[in-house]
């Protein structure tokens, strides 16, 4: 009897179905195309079968503590979430290899610069787009793809150590980036890691993934102090930050892991501001205008129109101690000065003759042609709509699984979309909901926002002559999918449990699928 009371109370029996349910998916997938790999590689195959077994043991340790948190202990909401950013993140992190996600090489290259800045490493780079490198870094050569090559290559490299030679600084060519003191802040988490990985001298492999690493933990951080800031909408900005674009965004070397973090915690801290019967303390308005300055390092600025939001909060709620006009004007400002010094060419670049491009050496668009061009401008940008909307769509959710280019079910993208419609509703006991005012103030903001998104896209990657703006990905609009939904939220669409835990498994599980997808679809 006590053994049945003991199974009972730790759900021993749904976890053990769970638990063979995906050790039945994940070994009868592990086989797919293994004989041709043998073919193509040899001996080094069973590197791709231990890989996907660490894959595979980390997933399920996710599923379990998840199924712990969830259903056994119960615990509070933003715990679960901080749980689930570093256990799903690191499965999402250890799935995908170095540099196959966008851009990933690019964003090392700028970590690295800072780097050498900080530690006096030659110039740490030129004009001509050049970059001081460990000789193992500059040659790791990898294809930037889901490829059982890479999978070997990173199995193989892990942990090993660069030679003598591997050492050496070096100087590479990487590709154009607007770098300045001011955006070190934002790149900081893998400025320590290549600073510490040079230090204990690891391979390439393990310095990505330390990078990585410390990416994610500043992204699950923040994400976590959001949650416990926001009185309302509590769910959906938790599903929000683990969407497939979310996490791979934050788990990756990239700039996004910072400035997303940062925008979900002033959202948080703007909505508790608007919804609060107290005066804000001092701490929270600063809290608010370092969050909100953050922001002019994505997209060039396009992110700045979300500061508008700060006009949600009532002026009561300020008190006598913090004018409004003042902490209004003080985010501004801070905002556009942070703004000139992190993109100090790009006035002249606008208002000037078509620029150079970065990645060609084709003439790009100027804000003078666009505007003085009006017939050709609402063509591209029609074109752009009817070409590319539909599928920056479902990319917001796993479209092309997040961002890696590799064709996503129609089940695993509505799956997603679902949750992302419930965690809108109201709980029992959440009646807080935009007034009017707060939802155009909300919408504005995020439409202005949307424009320069598309604007900079248009400015600095698409060519002349081009029908639509190229370059536009949907994670690029993962940051107003908070402000835009938030004015969905009412008093008739109500669950009567607080389902957000749920969701947050429903998630995993999800993953798991889409892990399952991306396996499948594997490049030899």
């Amino acid at each position: 009897m006590k053994a049945w009371e003991f199974i009972k109370k730790w759900k021993i029996i749904p976890y053990v179905i769970m638990m063979l349910f995906l050790v039945a998916l994940g070994l009868g997938i592990r086989h797919r195309n293994y004989s041709q790999v043998v073919e193509l590689y040899g001996n080094d195959a069973i590197y791709l079968k231990k890989y996907y077994l660490v894959i595979l043991i980390i997933a399920l340790i996710a599923a379990t503590v998840l199924y712990y948190m969830v259903f056994i202990r119960k615990s509070k909401l933003h715990n679960i979430l901080l749980a689930a950013i570093l256990s799903v993140g690191t499965f999402v992190m250890v799935l995908i290899p170095p540099f196959a996600s966008a851009d990933e090489d690019t964003h090392l290259n700028v970590a690295s610069y800072y780097a050498n800045m900080i530690t006096g490493v030659g110039d740490a780079g030129t004009e001509n787009n050049l970059y001081y490198k460990r000789a193992c870094d500059a040659e790791y050569g990898t294809n930037h793809d889901m490829s059982a090559k890479n999978y070997i290559k990173v199995a193989k490299d892990l942990f090993t150590r660069p030679d003598e030679n591997g050492k050496k600084i070096v100087i590479d060519e990487g590709a154009h980036v607007n770098m300045t003191g001011a955006k070190i802040v934002i790149y900081l988490p893998a400025v320590v890691g290549v600073m510490f990985s040079r230090l204990i001298g690891v391979s390439t492999t393990m310095m990505v993934f330390i990078c990585r690493i410390l990416m994610l933990a500043v992204y699950a951080t923040l994400c976590y102090l959001a949650i416990r800031k926001i009185p309302t909408g509590k769910n959906l900005l938790m599903v929000i930050m683990l969407l497939p674009s979310s996490l791979m965004r934050a788990g990756f070397v990239s700039e996004e892991a910072v400035i997303d973090g940062a925008l979900f915690l002033f959202m948080a801290y703007v909505v508790n501001a608007a919804f609060t019967d107290r005066t804000i303390k001092v701490s929270e308005a600063v809290t608010m205008g370092i969050c909100g300055a953050l922001v002019t390092f994505g997209k060039g600025g396009a992110y700045i129109p979300l500061l508008l939001t700060l006009f949600i909060i009532p002026k009561k709620n300020f008190g006598n101690k913090i004018k409004y006009p003042v902490i209004v004007a003080g985010a501004v400002i801070l905002t556009g000065i942070l703004f000139v010094l992190s993109n100090p060419s790009l006035l002249g670049d606008v208002v000037g003759n078509n620029t150079d491009l970065y990645y060609t050496e084709a003439k790009g668009y100027s804000l003078g042609h666009i505007i003085s061009h009006p017939k050709e401008s609402c063509g591209v940008l029609v074109a752009t709509w009817l070409l590319h909307g539909p599928l920056r769509f479902t990319e917001l959710t796993a479209g092309n699984a997040g961002y890696l280019q590799i064709p996503s079910s129609s089940i695993l993208v509505g799956a997603f979309v679902v949750v992302m419609l419930l965690a809108v509703m109201n709980t029992n006991g959440e009646e807080l909901c935009y007034s009017r005012k707060q939802k155009t103030i909300s919408i504005v903001g995020a439409l202005c926002s949307a424009a320069l998104v598309v604007l900079s896209m248009w400015l600095f990657y698409t060519p002349m002559g081009e029908g639509a703006v190229i370059g536009l990905q949907g994670r690029y609009f993962l940051p107003l999918l908070f402000p835009v939904l938030m004015v969905f939220k009412n008093k008739t669409l109500v669950v009567k449990k607080d389902i957000g835990a749920v969701l947050i498994f429903t998630m995993y599980l999800l993953y798991f699928e889409m892990f399952m997808e991306i396996w499948f679809k594997l490049a030899l």
